[in-house]
C-alpha cells in the first residue's frame, strides 16, 4: 500500500514539473505598443526560451473577425501562437485597425473602414518585428506571417504586395524590410473580388474596381512571392474551400511553391489542434522548410 501510494506521488510530482516545463518554455509578454502613440491597438509577443546566443525564426500571426471583430487576446486566437511558440518560434500576435459600422455588423453601412489602415498596420507589424529582432532574440532573416480567416486574407496581402508602393506608403518603419519568408493561411480569402468585398471594401467594386484589385492577394502574386500554406476546412460555412482550391490551382499552374491542406468535416474556425486533427505537425514542417 505504501509503495502504491509513493509511486502515486512519484507520478503526479513528475507530472507537475513536466507541466511547469512546458509553462516555462515560453515567455509571454501581453499588450506591446508596435503601432506608436495615439494607437490602442498593440501586440502580444510569445517568446520561447533559448540557449544563450540562440535566434528564434518569428510568426506574424494575424487574427480574423471579419475584419471587424476579433482580439488577440481571446482563448481560440491565443491557442495558435501558444501552439507554436512551443515549437520554438517567436510569435507576435497582433491587434490592428478594424472596420466599424453604423448600425449591426456587416448588415449596416460602414461608418469607418478598416481598408487601408489595416494592412498598414500588418505591415507595420513585420516590420517592428525585424527592426527590433535583437530585442526579441529572433532572426530578422527568418519571419513568416500566418492568420485566420480575414487574418489569413491579410496575411496573404502582407506577403505578396511586399514591393507595392501604395501599400507600403502608409505603414511604419519603412527604413526596413516588410518581405517574408513564407505565409500560411487558415480559411483565408485569397480575392475579396470573389468573396468578401462588401465588408472588407464597402464601395462598388465596378466604381472602384482598381482598388478593389490592391486588395485582393491573388492580383499581386508574382515569381518572387514567396511560398504559401493553404488550409480550409472541407465543411467550412463562411468562406466557401473552393476558394483556396481555386487558388492553389492557379499557383499549381504556375509552379509556384505551394501546400494546400483540406480538413475534412472541418468547419470555419480552424484551430491547429482539435479532437479530430492536429495541424502543429504539417505547420511547423512548412515553417521550417522555408524559414531556415
Amino acid at each position: 500500500m505504501k509503495t502504491t501510494s509513493f509511486n502515486a506521488l512519484a507520478m503526479l510530482l513528475f507530472f507537475l514539473v513536466a507541466m511547469s516545463s512546458a509553462t516555462a518554455s515560453v515567455k509571454e509578454t501581453q499588450d506591446i505598443p508596435y503601432l506608436g502613440k495615439g494607437r490602442k491597438e498593440k501586440l502580444d509577443a510569445y517568446l520561447p526560451i533559448l540557449s544563450d546566443g540562440q535566434l528564434a525564426p518569428a510568426v506574424v500571426y494575424i487574427h480574423g473577425g471579419g475584419w471587424a471583430i476579433g482580439d488577440k487576446a481571446s482563448g481560440k486566437q491565443r491557442a495558435i501562437p501558444i501552439a507554436l511558440s512551443k515549437e520554438g518560434y517567436a510569435v507576435f500576435s497582433i491587434n490592428y485597425h478594424l472596420t466599424r459600422f453604423a448600425g449591426k455588423k456587416w448588415k449596416s453601412e460602414i461608418k469607418t473602414p478598416g481598408w487601408p489602415q489595416n494592412i498598414y498596420d500588418c505591415k507595420s507589424a513585420v516590420r517592428y518585428v525585424r527592426k527590433n529582432a535583437a530585442k526579441y532574440k529572433i532572426d530578422p532573416n527568418r519571419i513568416a506571417v500566418m492568420g485566420s480567416s480575414a487574418g489569413g486574407h491579410l496575411a496573404l496581402l502582407t506577403a505578396l504586395s511586399y514591393e507595392n508602393q501604395k501599400l507600403n506608403d502608409g505603414a511604419l518603419y519603412t527604413d526596413v524590410s516588410c518581405r517574408v519568408k513564407c505565409v500560411i493561411s487558415l480559411c483565408g480569402i485569397p480575392d475579396i473580388r470573389i468573396w468578401g468585398g462588401d465588408a472588407f471594401m464597402g464601395s462598388d467594386p465596378k466604381e472602384n474596381a482598381q482598388e478593389w484589385a490592391l486588395a485582393s492577394p491573388v492580383t499581386h502574386l508574382s515569381e518572387k512571392s514567396p511560398p504559401i500554406m493553404l488550409i480550409h476546412g472541407d465543411k467550412d460555412l463562411t468562406v466557401d474551400v473552393s476558394l483556396s482550391t481555386k487558388f492553389a490551382e492557379m499557383l499549381a499552374q504556375k509552379k509556384h511553391p505551394h501546400k494546400l491542406i483540406i480538413v475534412k468535416n472541418a468547419g470555419h474556425n480552424l484551430q491547429l489542434k482539435s479532437k479530430a486533427n492536429d495541424l502543429t505537425p504539417n505547420v511547423v514542417k512548412f515553417l521550417d522548410k522555408y524559414t531556415k
